[in-house]
């Protein structure tokens, strides 16, 4: 017997000998023992009771998860850009019909829509194989999301980070990103890791290798971002105050939602949509989804499968497009298909982004009849968003042509050759946010802007980024 516990069981005895066994030491100590086991059976049943109820609140938790139906899937980092031979691990966050957001989704299937450029895995792990685009699909139970990958030899340019400056309390978290911008003009997330953080003072302040930073005392110190070489910093304070909260632009709101598809089709047809939103400025833009929530009266007559509406059988429904708490509706009728057309025969994702006119020339060599659509759009003027085939009543094929007529909203300004403050201004006047890319040596006076992007003249949405860059005086171009 382990000596202190024959210690401790002696001392029991000698208490309970003077009272219930003064003549019988042994009898005594037995009384003791049977004490401590008394004792732990108590912490037995207690721990298992405590193990009761933590299993029953999570059945609970599942059941009530369960019984949630899943309405969208949202797929992360969005969008991607990586170099050949690169990897990159893809997250699918679920919406629930309960509210619930951002719900981490393992079971899902995970596909490329061109594993010639980009493969990915069962677990959302993707590989880069040679340069180009792809799109990269996680669904479950018919419900999809989707991102664009780029697979690029394009140099990484400069990153920008946000939100730049930093100011924050001891004892507050704030979430850091990077956005890298290449050579060849793309722009995208970069992922943290493989995106470096490091802090000048971790007595002020600590970043994780996520891009989680904690205030820890007053003071100043500087956030540095770096990947592929290029670096970019920030700087941050801490102060007892925290951050001056300042007064939002008022933002214009949604006031209703249209949508733009056709109202009739023909079995196994399917033809783009989208749905329009409509805001108190008076300004258009396309609505994507998620956030967008699309509904059928009727999936078996025609369903909705990412930006395009599919004929299944012939009847009537009506659609539903809803984003927090307005809807637009449009009634579809489906007719039987007609012999001799073979919509199925036309691939539109070989369309998608390529000039108009040379779409429809194509198309047209090849026995379509084109039929264009202009829709406002962030893309340039004359690129194709979509193109969908169906077929007449007397069996013509008809390819249907959707192409972008550029953003609405205010016209970007020149602030080339303006100061810091002016260029800000100016920008700010149009709707626009203004944000200061990396400096660059040039031989344009110091402190000046030398270039921007989008470039002047360009119609931007309302509240979208224009990124300038100011002049760092003559040098040579190093990242820094």
């Amino acid at each position: 017997m382990n000596a202190d516990f024959r210690r401790s069981l002696t001392a029991t005895a000698d208490e309970v000998r003077s009272r219930a066994h003064p003549a019988d030491p042994n009898a005594a100590i037995m009384r003791g023992i049977g004490r401590y086991r008394r004792r732990i059976w108590i912490a037995y049943i207690a721990a298992a009771a405590v193990a009761a109820v933590l299993a029953g609140s999570l059945f609970l938790t599942r059941q009530v998860l369960s019984d949630a139906e899943l309405t969208a899937i949202n797929v992360q980092p969005s969008p991607a850009v990586l170099r050949p031979k690169a990897q990159l691990q893809f997250a699918a966050e679920g919406a629930y019909s309960n509210g619930d957001r951002g719900v981490r989704i393992d079971s899902v299937d995970w596909q490329s829509d061109n594993p010639a450029v980009a493969r990915i895995d069962g677990s959302g792990r993707v590989s880069a194989l040679q340069p180009g685009t792809a799109t990269i699909t996680a669904s479950q139970k018919g419900i999809k999301g989707t991102v664009k990958l780029t697979v690029t030899k394009a140099n990484l340019r400069s990153i920008t980070v946000n939100p730049s400056p930093i100011t924050l309390k001891p004892g507050e978290h704030r979430s850091l990103t990077a956005t890298g911008k290449y050579d060849d003009g793309a722009t995208a997330t970069l992922v943290s890791p493989p995106v470096k953080w490091e802090t000048s003072n971790k007595d002020v302040a600590r970043v994780d290798a996520k891009g989680q930073l904690s205030g820890v005392s007053q003071g100043t110190a500087t956030i540095t971002a770096i990947f592929e070489g290029v670096k970019r910093k920030v700087k941050l304070s801490v102060t007892e105050a925290g951050p001056t909260p300042e007064t939002p632009e008022p933002q214009p709101t949604l006031a209703s939602i249209r949508i733009d598809g056709p109202r009739q089709l023909t079995e196994g047809e399917h033809q783009p949509i989208a749905a329009v939103g409509i805001f108190s400025d008076k300004t258009e833009r396309r609505l994507e989804s998620p956030p967008v929530q699309w509904s059928s009266s009727d999936p078996n007559i025609a369903r909705i499968d990412g930006d395009q509406i599919v004929a299944v059988s012939q009847g009537n429904i009506s659609l539903k497009a809803t984003w927090g708490g307005s809807s637009g509706t449009l009634d579809v009728a489906v007719g039987p298909s007609s012999p001799g057309c073979t919509p199925s025969s036309l691939d539109p994702s070989k369309y998608n982004g390529r000039t108009f006119e040379v779409v429809k020339a194509e198309l047209e060599a090849n026995g379509w009849r084109v039929e264009a659509h202009e829709q406002s759009a962030a893309e340039a003027p004359g690129v194709v968003l979509a193109v969908s085939a169906n077929c007449t009543s007397d069996g013509e094929a008809v390819a249907t042509v959707v192409y972008s007529t550029g953003p609405t909203g205010p016209q970007v300004p020149d602030v080339i050759g303006k100061s810091v403050a002016d260029a800000e201004v100016i920008i700010s006047g149009q709707g626009l946010v203004p944000l200061r890319g990396e400096d660059q040596f040039s031989g344009a006076p110091q402190g000046t802007v030398v270039d921007q992007n989008p470039k002047a003249g360009t119609a931007a949405p309302p509240q979208s980024t224009v990124t300038y860059y100011v002049s760092a005086g003559p040098g040579t171009t190093t990242p820094t």
